[in-house]
């Protein structure tokens, strides 16, 4: 039961899958097929041909599941990442902003208590 999961885990970053999501796509860009051919694929294929002809659909199906899910949970993390960095940012301008204030009432501050001394 456990070497029926395995090879499911392993299949899923494989960039021959067409699933549409940037990062199978970029993860392999460079490598060529060719090079790929001898270092797994083919073992991968040789196991997947044992297996009966009647299961053919359901694997693809739930590889176009799993795929779907993959890329639902790879792009809501990402777009929770971004929110996370844009909150980030708008934090960075804010304390800015408010040091900027700070100085400058400090500044006032320090005049105010100056001329109140020379009026003393």
């Amino acid at each position: 039961d456990d070497d029926k999961r395995a090879p499911k885990q392993k299949r899923v970053p494989t960039p021959r899958k067409n699933v549409g999501h940037q990062y199978y796509q970029d993860k392999y860009v460079g490598r060529g097929s060719g090079s790929l051919r001898g270092q797994g694929r083919g073992f991968r294929k040789g196991r997947g041909n044992g297996r009966g002809n009647s299961r053919a659909s359901e694997p693809s199906d739930t590889k176009k599941h799993s795929d779907s899910i993959t890329t639902r949970v790879l792009s809501a993390s990402r777009n929770r990442i971004n929110e996370l960095r844009n909150q980030i940012e708008e934090l960075k301008i804010k304390t800015r902003d408010l040091e900027q204030e700070n100085k400058l009432i400090k500044s006032m501050q320090f005049r105010h208590e100056k001329t109140i001394r020379t009026f003393e």
